[in-house]
């Protein structure tokens, strides 16, 4: 059984504001009464992260900061002082929701996965320590519009709308998947990816307010009879649902799916997967390029160290090939 604590269990009515689902990262703003946990903790700067696999939590604990904190508001790349557009010098602050494995989860207390290696590696060529805030998708976006935090370390699709709020720099691709229990995948004829057809009719979970739920709405509007779409504030209660048998699929990021099929003996099966693939972003408030500019110097360094590529094989993750501030989005 996949295990987590329980931050709020929610069931939304959907049609969802489709506004909203464009930019929020999962559904609505903490800052609009939305019940997410949001806690900090820091860590130290470094040029790798472990990739040690754990089953992820709801809130992000306290960790040791260790290490000296640079006095200048950032040392770049190449080695250079300069200001990267951080509200603290020689801190960046982070957030990213922690109850999507393998993205980013927590280990022993510990922020892991994806995310955290490759912005902690980030970190390390700038010379900056982390802070790290932990909220449900939903609220992700608004507390970066609000200040709350420098930039997102989470999986961001680009899209076109979050262009116009939003830095956007590319880091790494993949699509979502439709998953459900290994016992059922013979009840779905999917001969071509996707097949919407096949879930007419079916209950579907889904983290609210992100690209997923969006995608569904969008192909129900050629479902007779459509999906019933079951939004959730977080994946675990998207996977507890499906356990439950409360739905009959879960619509998560492709590496997400597969790490939780992994992590629960192997019980679940793809349907269809890598749908609408294409890249995601590191994310800064709009004005602040000095930061997104800075990012990109981050990421190019650690392409050029090789560690780039390394923490994308452990996570099993494709990479891009440039960094760039708003590219074109996927069509």
């Amino acid at each position: 059984m996949f295990r987590y604590r329980s931050v709020r269990r929610t069931m939304l009515a959907v049609p969802v504001v489709a506004v909203a689902l464009s930019l929020a990262a999962c559904g609505g703003s903490s800052d609009a009464g939305t019940s997410s946990s949001s806690t900090s903790s820091s860590s130290a700067p470094s040029s790798s992260a472990s990739s040690t696999s754990a089953s992820s939590s709801a809130a992000v604990s306290s960790a040791d900061t260790t290490g000296p904190s640079p006095t200048a508001s950032t040392i770049t790349a190449t080695g250079q002082t300069g200001d990267i557009g951080t509200q603290t010098p020689g801190v960046l602050k982070l957030a990213a929701d922690f109850s999507s494995s393998p993205n980013q989860f927590l280990n022993n207390g510990k922020e892991d996965g994806l995310n955290p290696a490759l912005c902690t590696a980030i970190a390390g060529k700038l010379g900056v320590r982390i802070e790290w805030t932990n909220l449900a998708f939903d609220g992700l976006i608004p507390g970066l519009q609000a200040g709350r935090y420098d930039a997102l370390c989470t999986s961001v699709f680009i899209t076109a709308e979050r262009e116009k709020v939003m830095n956007m720099v590319p880091y790494v691709q993949w699509g979502n998947t439709m998953g459900v229990k290994k016992a059922a995948k013979a009840g779905y004829d999917c001969p071509k990816t996707p097949c919407w057809e096949a879930f007419a009719g079916k209950k579907v979970a889904a983290p609210s307010g992100g690209s997923e739920v969006a995608q569904l709405q969008e192909a129900n509007k050629t479902l007779s009879p459509p999906m019933q779409i079951l939004p959730f504030e977080s994946n675990v209660q998207v996977y507890q649902a499906l356990q439950n048998d409360s739905v009959d699929a879960a619509y998560v990021n492709d590496p997400q799916f597969a790490y939780f099929n992994k992590t629960n003996g192997d019980e679940y099966a793809t349907v269809m997967t890598g749908v609408e693939s294409r890249a995601l972003a590191l994310t800064t408030v709009k004005k602040n390029t000095a930061l997104a500019d800075a990012l990109i110097r981050g990421l190019q360094a650690i392409k050029a160290d090789g560690s780039y590529q390394k923490i994308l094989k452990d996570w099993g993750i494709a990479g891009v090939d440039d960094f760039t501030i708003n590219p074109a989005p996927a069509s």
